[in-house]
């Protein structure tokens, strides 16, 4: 399966915000360590919707920075 960039960064916002969404109708105040936790939560979830997307090693090919004088 071949992936683009432009088409990864297509998917990649609307995986990433759906589990925004699901919990917006719910304001109560958190403490800092509920806030500290769902931080890493969300982190934790759009790094497994990441993982699903097969992306092959020619996509992205290998450079190198070299500067010039």
């Amino acid at each position: 399966m071949n992936v683009s960039r432009r088409k990864l960064l297509q998917v990649l916002p609307v995986a990433v915000a759906v589990p925004l969404t699901s919990d917006l109708g719910a304001q109560a105040p958190v403490s800092a360590d509920a806030e500290l936790e769902g931080a890493r939560q969300y982190l934790r979830v759009g790094a497994q919707v990441v993982r699903q997307v097969a992306l092959p090693m020619a996509t992205e090919p290998a450079s190198r920075f070299i500067p010039r004088n």
